[in-house]
């Protein structure tokens, strides 16, 4: 049972974690939003 359940997890775990992560960081609001901000916010005061 603990092998069954220790090889069980991992795998499925990781392969859910690893394209939702990619995805979300990928897709990630806070990500974009904070470069275009941060770019834009700059590059308006600074013109």
């Amino acid at each position: 049972m603990a092998g069954i359940n220790r090889p069980n997890t991992p795998p499925k775990k990781p392969t859910v974690q690893a394209p939702q992560t990619q995805q979300r960081k990928k897709g990630l609001p806070l990500k974009p939003v904070k470069e275009s901000v941060d770019p834009s916010g700059r590059k308006g005061r600074n013109k």
